[in-house]
């Protein structure tokens, strides 16, 4: 028979004791019939251990400027928190580093003996991709061109001149004035501005041409057109000159050197794009 001091608990048929209160220190002794064992080594019981709260998850979305981040909100300094996958760590403000970008996480906290169930699953995602923007420009035809190209993405536009007058949002604006040009892309929710200055805009055939050195029209200037071959001819159908790459080299001769008189004469100019104009230019020759 066991007896315990202060009385209270009870023996069952395994040795387990039962009935102790939390925290009561008790001695116990064992009798035989007339024989009682001295009394055994103080001993109590702990209340049972608290199973720390499973941790709560608050996230940032990624925006033009960072990647996603994520915070243990009800973060406890006196738990220890285990990722799964391993890799993060958590700071003292509850702020989670060392995540891999797309990677799903869980996390459980800790405080010695009891862990807590896992969080929800998160994951960071990466910075949005601001759009890396440049401009070409030049004639296309007789139209003088500014086209924004985005390396990837479907991006919107906004085009405005240096009184930030709206001129149009599609990739491709054409103009007719020197100016500075500035456009506007978005991508993502992110914008960023590119601009450029344009000095001549001038995307017209000349008419005419007078090589007397004296420095006004002696040759024929198509250098802001784009040409990929400017071709001339009498007017008999002879072709009497032709230039891969034109820009401004005829200067009313023949491809051999020879002078062509005063007259009017017929050119096919090719455009890089592949579109073929033609017409008159005038070869006036003064003395």
């Amino acid at each position: 028979t066991y007896t315990f001091t202060p009385a209270g608990p009870i023996v069952g048929a395994g040795g387990v004791i039962s009935v102790m209160t939390i925290g009561t220190s008790y001695t116990v002794t064992a009798t035989n019939g007339g024989c009682t064992s001295l009394a055994s080594l103080s001993f109590s019981i702990a209340a049972q251990l608290s199973t720390p709260v499973v941790p709560t998850i608050t996230s940032v979305a990624a925006s033009c400027l960072s990647a996603g981040s994520s915070t243990i909100s009800n973060y406890d300094v006196s738990n220890t928190y285990t990722f799964s996958p391993a890799g993060p760590s958590v700071g003292a403000t509850g702020v989670i580093s060392g995540m891999t970008v797309g990677t799903i996480y869980t996390v459980t906290a800790t405080n010695g003996g009891c862990t807590s169930l896992s969080s929800v699953s998160f994951s960071n995602a990466a910075q949005l991709e601001s759009p890396i923007v440049s401009i070409t420009h030049g004639c296309n035809g007789i139209s003088y061109e500014l086209s924004a190209i985005v390396e990837s993405g479907v991006a919107t536009y906004e085009w405005f001149n240096s009184s930030l007058v709206s001129l149009g949002s599609t990739p491709t604006i054409s103009i007719t004035n020197p100016d500075t040009y500035e456009v506007r892309v978005s991508l993502n929710g992110c914008s960023v501005s590119d601009f450029v200055t344009i000095d001549d805009a001038f995307c017209m055939i000349p008419k005419g041409i007078s090589p007397n050195n004296d420095g006004d029209n002696d040759t024929w200037d198509l250098s802001n057109l784009n040409i990929e071959k400017a071709q001339i001819f009498n007017r008999y159908g002879m072709e009497v000159y032709s230039q891969n790459n034109y820009t401004n080299q005829w200067d009313g001769t023949t491809d051999s050197g020879d002078e062509l008189p005063s007259a009017t004469y017929y050119y096919v100019l090719t455009f890089i794009n592949g579109t073929v104009k033609t017409g008159w230019v005038y070869l006036n020759r003064l003395n």
